[in-house]
């Protein structure tokens, strides 16, 4: 398969650094040093956050914005249990660890089991929690796509983008992506008419996928991030594609691919090539994903003149067009 799209000069990606804080408490008995939870914890969200974060020990979850996504985001939070234990998570990327004090003087046993019952108790709630929010996601996803109706064509993102829409329905002004966990619809990606888009709140996104083609019977398979990189590649290729939604779903996505395709079926890795970023987080977990299940890698080829594109479908809209043909 050969197209304008492929490219042998792949970026790599830069990758930030952060520092450790280095503030320390003394404890009460001699000389024993500890490093409060909260410092700790700190530290821990700094590379998520982008910047270091007021830690508030209450007991409560707390929610704070992840720099990778639109401001105004809140998809990262944290619960300090006690001086010595925390959680946090980051949502769109189903992220969730514990983090304890770091500490030279000993616990006794009474407060060890104490700490880490608590632990146990407050990640049982946050579980069953998160259970009830993807079912009701689930459940909400059902009925707005048995709600909706087949595009007509008309809709502004498709006129934007030139594309058919490819296994979207409609409903009102909004354009309905739906999001698979094996067979089961889980989630809906909203595409909205400015081309923003949202899934349903508390919605499994991690692991999951849409897809546009089958798979079946099929020799060479597609993956890539998004639905209108996922169109113009269809359209242009006649392969199926599989949609990740982001960056750092390519890799849950590749795996289960591989395992649902066979070693004899070829997957390409499509990358989105996000070089107007520091961090070019499309291009790097692209290459990952397809050293991860021995697959292909194509990265779109751009015009020597334009400072925009990131994507094949910026590619196609850009050089004329060819999916009109």
């Amino acid at each position: 398969m050969t197209s304008s799209f492929n490219s042998s000069h792949l970026r790599h990606a830069r990758k930030g650094k952060t520092t450790s804080p280095s503030a320390k408490t003394k404890g009460n008995e001699g000389n024993a040093q500890r490093k409060d939870v909260s410092i700790v914890l700190q530290d821990t969200l700094l590379p998520y956050a982008g910047h270091a974060l007021e830690i508030i020990c209450d007991g409560e979850v707390k929610r704070f914005d992840a720099q990778d996504k639109p401001r105004g985001n809140q998809n990262g939070w944290y619960i300090v249990h006690s001086p010595e234990a925390a959680t946090y998570g980051i949502w769109h990327l189903d992220l969730s660890e514990d983090v304890f004090a770091e500490t030279i003087s000993r616990l006794s046993e009474r407060e060890r089991h104490a700490m880490a019952q608590k632990v146990r108790e407050d990640i049982f709630n946050r579980h069953q929690e998160k259970s009830r929010r993807e079912m009701m996601a689930a459940e909400r996803a059902t009925e707005l796509w048995n709600r909706s109706v087949i595009p007509d064509g008309s809709h502004a993102y498709l006129q934007r983008k030139h594309l058919p829409a490819y296994n979207l329905r409609q409903l009102g002004n909004t354009l309905l992506m739906p999001i698979y966990c094996g067979t089961a619809l889980v989630n809906l990606e909203r595409i909205y008419p400015d081309g923003k888009k949202r899934t349903l709140p508390g919605g499994k996104v991690k692991g999951c996928y849409s897809r546009i083609g089958h798979l079946a019977g099929m020799k060479e398979v597609m993956l890539a991030e998004g639905w209108s990189t996922a169109a113009t590649l269809h359209r242009f290729y006649g392969l199926p594609v599989f949609i990740a939604r982001n960056a750092d779903n390519l890799e849950n996505v590749a795996r289960k691919l591989r395992h649902w395709a066979g070693d004899e079926v070829s997957i390409i890795v499509c990358a989105d090539d996000d070089r107007h970023l520091d961090r070019n987080k499309g291009m790097e977990k692209a290459q990952q994903a397809a050293r991860l299940i021995n697959a292909k890698l194509m990265v779109p080829s751009f015009c020597k003149t334009c400072p925009r594109c990131t994507d094949f479908c910026d590619v196609a809209l850009c050089q004329g067009g060819w999916h009109e043909q």
